[in-house]
């Protein structure tokens, strides 16, 4: 894995000097079970958690430009389920959709969704992920 640089970042555009330092990671307060981060926390400054307007990562100072949404498989068949929390999915893409940089991290291979068998147990549960 590439080692994160010793000092910030310097570029120098038109002869124009610009210091880049590491940036802070926003994690949002309600995320669950976040991703640790642990082999990238030289890249970091620090990592906060806080609540986020939408997304579940941003970065410190562009919380209302950078957005990144963090699905699992289940999470997203659940999302396309009419009887789950479809409106819900429709709502967070309407967020992200007004950032200057959003993303959406799906936990999972196109192949393996593309592979997966799914099973509607209830209009409760919505539908579930079968190997």
């Amino acid at each position: 894995m590439r080692k994160p640089p010793q000092k910030p970042t310097s570029l120098r555009p038109q002869g124009t000097k610009i210091t880049l330092p590491k940036p802070t990671l926003i994690i949002d307060s309600m995320e669950q079970k976040p991703y640790t981060f642990k082999p990238f926390l030289k890249w970091f400054a620090a990592i906060e958690r806080k609540k986020l307007a939408a997304g579940d990562y941003s970065v410190a100072g562009l919380e209302n430009r950078v957005a990144i949404e963090r699905k699992s498989l289940q999470d997203l068949f659940n999302c396309c389920s009419p009887y789950h929390s479809r409106d819900a999915f429709v709502r967070a893409c309407e967020r992200l959709g007004k950032f200057d940089f959003a993303a959406m991290v799906i936990e999972g291979s196109i192949s393996k969704i593309l592979r997966k068998k799914l099973r509607q147990t209830s209009r409760k549960e919505g539908l579930k992920c079968l190997e």
